[in-house]
């Protein structure tokens, strides 16, 4: 019985062991893949010193006097390479820009705590260094509308246009409050990030590869660049302050164009949370007619397409922005 004992005891150490070996080692690999990451997975536009960190930009387009430069405000989890099509297709007609916010993709994580003060001074800076004309048309996604609107209460000059793409609306919070936390709570990253931090996800990537994405997009980029130890402990930052964020905002100012792009399926996943069947009715309904409750000049409702319309429908996307240009050029011509 105590060879037995004995025997379980040094079995259990060895693995304990090696445990603690594999983590040392992954951790070592984690760290050097990533001091080497622009080199290895060089970025798609360019990264702008904005004070002591760098920030991504990919910048595609003619700059024109006439035609307001558009910035793409992807949503929590999103980043630059999630708006390729729209921005290729967009870029034959104007200015486009699409950026990774600190912490994502080929952008440095700030070493400050998030705050509205933080995001939107980023944009500001990026957007000087990198030489992008305002005012701008800013296009938003999910809570990138909640980010889009802190820019614009702090740079209001900055912005002639708002494209609303399904974006978070701070009503719908206050509405279903326990939903809403419910959500947050599955969204922060804490069990990612330590996979991240030990260089599971790069080396295990073929079974951590999301399956949602365009076929033309580069998984690799994705798994290799975007999904480290920042990008998950941001994604947390960012729903962790999520609320702090809603209850910051002014109300939408009438004095710019608007558009709303709301698509026709937006699954709030109520069910797998514990809520009924009809809670997922009814939740849907609550989005659909905040969405609808946004002071826009135009609603537009994308068919055949989920939360991610930036790729079941980019070119409504790209429809509406080219819209809401010329109106404005037609509006200065006045």
């Amino acid at each position: 019985m105590k060879r037995i004992k004995k025997v379980a005891i040094v079995s259990v150490s060895f693995l304990l062991l090696l445990c603690t070996l594999l983590i040392i080692i992954g951790t070592l690999y984690e760290k050097y893949t990533l001091k080497n990451i622009v080199q290895d997975y060089p970025p798609s536009g360019e990264r702008f010193d904005i004070g002591g960190r760098f920030l991504h930009a990919n910048i595609q387009g003619e700059k024109s006097d006439k035609t307001p430069t558009v910035v793409i405000e992807a949503g929590t989890g999103s980043w630059s390479e999630d708006w390729q099509i729209v921005q290729k297709q967009l870029a034959k007609d104007t200015q486009i820009v699409t950026y990774d916010r600190a912490g994502y993709g080929w952008s440095d994580p700030s070493s400050e705590p998030l705050s509205s003060e933080q995001l939107t001074s980023d944009l500001h800076t990026l957007l000087g260094e990198a030489g992008v004309d305002t005012p701008i048309i800013l296009v938003a996604h999910s809570s990138g509308g909640i980010y889009s609107r802190m820019y614009m209460e702090r740079y209001p000059k900055d912005v002639i246009g708002l494209i609303l793409v399904d974006a978070r609306h701070e009503g719908f919070s206050k509405q279903y409050p326990e939903y809403t936390e419910a959500m947050l709570e599955t969204e922060t990253q804490g069990s990612n990030s330590f996979l991240a931090r030990i260089g599971a996800l790069r080396l295990l990537n073929n079974i951590f590869a999301p399956d949602h994405l365009p076929e033309q997009f580069d998984i690799d980029v994705y798994m290799n660049v975007l999904w480290d130890r920042h990008f998950f402990d941001i994604i947390t930052e960012e729903v962790n302050n999520m609320g702090n964020f809603e209850r910051e905002l002014s109300p939408l100012p009438e004095d710019i164009r608007i558009t709303v792009i709301t698509p026709d399926t937006h699954h709030m996943n109520a069910v797998e949370l514990g809520f009924s069947e009809e809670d997922e009715h009814l939740l849907q309904q609550g989005w659909h007619d905040h969405q609808l409750s946004f002071p826009a000049d135009r609603h537009v409702i994308a068919e055949n397409s989920s939360h991610s319309v930036m790729f079941d429908r980019p070119e409504l996307i790209v429809e509406e922005t080219l819209h809401m240009i010329e109106t404005i050029k037609k509006e200065k011509t006045r």
